[in-house]
């Protein structure tokens, strides 16, 4: 039997924090992890945070998708004067091939709380490739709540792609 991979879900500080442990950076990132970074958009950061998130890599890789959208189970929510962007339906798309193109590599993925969105992605990659990855969790991220709309949203580009495979 095949050792499986395995499969991390962190919140921002705790993903950063690991990436500085290992010394990785821009110019030495780990060819055999995938790496997805999701945070909120500019518009939720002003309006929910203090500080700002950024991505932790920010020059292109190819084993690392960074995205900004918000917490919501909708593409789009107005309220009080600001306006939330949920995962779109290109997001969904390039997070789906990333994943597919990054099979067989250990996938490190982080959103603010690592609670809700990098679950949403965990959850789809645990219920359609759950025979090669072992899901990994630290005791203060016990993975619980994932955003399902995010999870729906890739599953149904998963099910369209196998309905074109047969």
């Amino acid at each position: 039997m095949k050792e499986k991979k395995n499969l991390w879900c962190f919140g921002h500080t705790d993903f950063d924090r690991e990436c500085i442990t290992h010394g990785w950076n821009d110019s030495n990132i780990p060819p055999d992890i995938a790496f997805i970074s999701i945070v909120g958009t500019t518009e939720c950061q002003k309006y929910y945070l203090e500080e700002v998130e950024e991505h932790y890599y920010k020059l292109p890789h190819p084993n690392v998708l960074n995205l900004e959208f918000d917490d919501i189970s909708e593409e789009t929510i107005e309220w009080m004067g600001h306006e939330f962007l949920g995962f779109s339906t290109t997001q969904a798309q390039e997070t789906y091939k990333f994943i597919k193109s990054n099979l067989g590599k250990d996938f490190w993925i982080h959103c603010r709380a690592g609670a809700s969105r990098s679950q949403g992605v965990v959850r789809f990659i645990l219920d359609t490739y759950g025979d090669l990855y072992d899901w990994q969790t630290l005791k203060s991220n016990p993975c619980v709540t994932p955003n399902y709309f995010v999870t729906g949203k890739l599953k149904r580009l998963a099910y369209e792609d196998i309905d074109e495979v047969e």
